[in-house]
């Protein structure tokens, strides 16, 4: 018998109907299983649409932390260095100015000390006593230290 009987005879006609003789009657609770199809649906959709949700949260949460420990990866290294820079610069420059403090004071006690024995010379071969030597040179070095440190 060919396969295809049923397309090409004249005897077949499709069912357009629910026929009883065939098995095709309605079912009594259509509209239960229809409602029922529906909620299904629903749900379904509803549960794929908060996984979908929850998979995008766990994602960007993801991402976070590896844009985190990439920060931490490329950009602390340089933090640092530029921190540990603007550090040593900054002892460098203490350093330089405790030098030019005790250049400048060094300075200053030399130039006081030849002033003073230059001073005493003078009073030695003038023969003036010591007492107004010693007052001399107090008043000397009060206005060499007001002249240099005006603090």
């Amino acid at each position: 018998m060919n396969p295809h009987f049923f397309l090409y005879s004249a005897a077949f006609t499709p069912v357009t109907s629910y026929d009883i003789r065939f098995g095709y009657e309605p079912r009594s609770d259509t509209e239960k299983l229809k409602a029922a199809k529906a909620l299904h649906k629903r749900r379904h959709t509803a549960a794929v649409l908060m996984q979908a949700h929850m998979r995008a949260y766990l994602g960007k949460k993801r991402a976070a932390e590896r844009y985190r420990e990439w920060v931490m990866a490329a950009l602390l290294c340089k933090v640092q260095a530029r921190v540990r820079g603007v550090l040593a610069r900054s002892r460098w420059q203490k350093r330089r100015l405790a030098a030019l403090t005790q250049r400048c004071a060094t300075s200053v006690a030399a130039a006081m000390r030849g002033t003073m024995g230059r001073r005493r010379v003078a009073q030695i071969r003038s023969g003036v006593s010591d007492n107004r030597r010693n007052e001399v040179s107090v008043r000397l070095f009060s206005f060499l230290l007001v002249s240099f440190f005006p603090f």
